[in-house]
């Protein structure tokens, strides 16, 4: 073989190579951008190893290699659902791979759309990554709510949910604004990368650094500026003292008949402790009683006993069960939270609208119907008709259970129904002693953002918290401990909806709007040069 076609073959082949290396840096440094461990730094930059692999690359080839990095990443950050159906679901661990590498097979698409679609784009109508990578990023984000069963678990977003001044741009653009801040500065610095080694003209990057400077620096500005606004709003709101009662009952034991009457005996003692440190409200987790509740005899008046002693209102979790929709049939069974009031009377139910596949319900159940009956403890419950709110005196509660929360739109609309706080009520014992409690955490806190509201989080084995209108973390408890939290709530004074309650999701949908116009305008072209974009 000529010494040419020996050295072109070598090259191929570590070309190759590279890029094999660069996704799964990609994907690595994503990984360790969410909790657990949470460096939320590297979200900044966990894009680049990506867009240099595909930089030079077709749009099929950019669209594999995006399919795998977003494989990888999944894989490193929902891993935890083997967890829940191994060692809690009581199947065998190469069935539980089964639905994890679906799920994760599943949103990688959306990674793969993104890295071929900014490769389509270019090699047809030449714009830079810097100019379509943050708005396809954004509007396939929010695509992936709708698509199937949506899930739009972890979003870039999520990621910077800790810092405070950043996000409070997200009542207005919720998280997807943050989305694209995100995409928008590793292009920037990536092209910086590439300007040092003289494949990107100057005044490019000097001009995607001034855009990202002004993008960012406003983003900061402003939320340095509302946040002393509304302290000063906030100190003539109503503030409350909040239990959050955390059982810490075992997954694979709490749903024993036996043992009902020593997790009732929990749940009691903790809420006398917090009501004693000044609770106004007792909150216990999802499915806290794992029986019926309104058709009980046993546990029942011991609960209404309890709450009418202390004098204070209880909402907990526990399965609701509608009448027979045909005389003959079998009852309709929901996943509810009840709130008691001070007398101990059923004041409120709130059903679940938003069901946890392969958990609360089986998606198509003509395949995977024979595996999910294979776990232990999952039900088949019906879909909760309304979205609602709980009163509690002149406050309102919107009621989320589980991840209902990670779903933006819902959340919205609850709060616009007139919720004056939120309170989420979960079970993560599902996930054990993984990242995912973490995780489900730091979504919630920009639904307190989004619409200015605070958020009472009790979990049944954590994290249970209080968070604040502006994001801010309050107390909270550490994963698999028992006990209970009472911190304080303060409402907002009633003024007016923020922008994201008003229109939701509008910054996300001009986004997808201009991404299917560019869309259609790239498909009309020609093939272009495949120049590498942003020179």
């Amino acid at each position: 073989m000529p010494d040419s076609e020996i050295n072109r073959s070598f090259r191929s082949r570590f070309s190759s190579q590279s890029h094999w290396g660069l996704i799964l840096a990609s994907a690595v440094l994503l990984i360790l951008a969410f909790p657990y461990p949470g460096i939320f730094p590297l979200a900044w930059i966990g894009l680049i190893p990506l867009l240099e692999a595909i930089s030079v690359q077709t749009p099929g080839r950019s669209f594999r290699l995006g399919w795998v990095a977003g494989f990888v990443f999944q894989l490193g950050l929902i891993y935890w659902i083997v967890v829940a159906m191994h060692v809690y679901g009581g199947i065998s661990f190469p069935v539980a791979l089964v639905p994890l590498l679906l799920l994760c097979a599943f949103v990688a698409l959306f990674f793969g759309a993104f890295a071929g679609g900014i490769r389509f784009i270019s090699a047809r109508i030449g714009v830079p990554f810097f100019l379509s990578a943050p708005f396809l990023w954004v509007a396939l984000e929010y695509a992936r709510t709708f698509f199937w069963f949506g899930f739009p678990w972890e979003s870039l977003g999520y990621s910077q949910f800790r810092w405070l001044n950043l996000i409070q741009v997200s009542e207005f653009t919720g998280v997807y604004g943050i989305s694209f801040l995100l995409v928008l500065a590793n292009v920037a610095i990536w092209d910086g990368i590439r300007w040092r080694r003289g494949q990107v003209r100057g005044r490019v990057f000097a001009s995607e650094a001034g855009v990202l400077f002004c993008l960012a620096g406003g983003c900061l500005l402003f939320g340095a500026l509302r946040l002393s606004e509304l302290e000063g709003t906030a100190a003539r709101g109503k503030e409350l003292r909040v239990g959050l009662i955390q059982g810490n009952i075992e997954q694979d034991l709490k749903w024993q008949p036996e043992l009902q009457a020593e997790t009732v005996n929990i749940y009691l003692g903790l809420s006398r402790e917090a009501v004693r440190e000044g609770a106004e409200l007792l909150v216990w987790p999802e499915t806290a009683l794992t029986f019926f509740y309104e058709d009980d005899r046993e546990f029942r008046p011991m609960i209404k006993a309890m709450v009418a002693e202390a004098g204070v209102p209880l909402l907990f979790g526990s399965p609701g069960m509608d009448p027979p929709a045909i005389p003959g049939s079998d009852a309709i069974d929901h996943n509810s939270a009840f709130l008691l009031d001070a007398s101990g009377n059923e004041s409120g139910r709130y059903d679940k609208v938003h069901l946890v596949p392969f958990s609360e319900y089986t998606p198509l159940p003509w395949i995977l119907g024979d595996l999910v009956r294979f776990m232990v403890g999952l039900g088949e419950f019906a879909s909760g008709r309304e979205l609602k709110t709980l009163a509690w005196g002149d406050q309102a509660l919107g009621v989320l259970i589980c991840y209902e929360a990670i779903f933006p739109d819902q959340v919205r609309r609850l709060v616009a129904k007139g919720s004056t706080f939120l309170v989420n009520i979960t079970n993560d014992a599902w996930f054990g002693k993984t990242s995912a409690p973490f995780q489900h955490h730091s979504m919630v806190v920009f639904r307190a953002v989004e619409n200015r509201v605070p958020v009472a989080r009790a979990a049944n084995t954590g994290i249970s918290s209080v968070i604040g209108w502006d994001g801010r973390i309050g107390r909270q408890t550490a994963i698999f401990t028992r006990g209970y939290l009472v911190d304080r709530i303060r409402t907002i004074p009633a003024g007016g909806k923020t922008f994201y309650t008003r229109h939701g999701d509008l910054f996300a949908k001009v986004i997808t709007v201009l991404v299917l116009v560019l869309w259609l305008f790239a498909g009309a072209r020609k093939e272009g040069k495949g120049r590498v974009p942003g020179t």
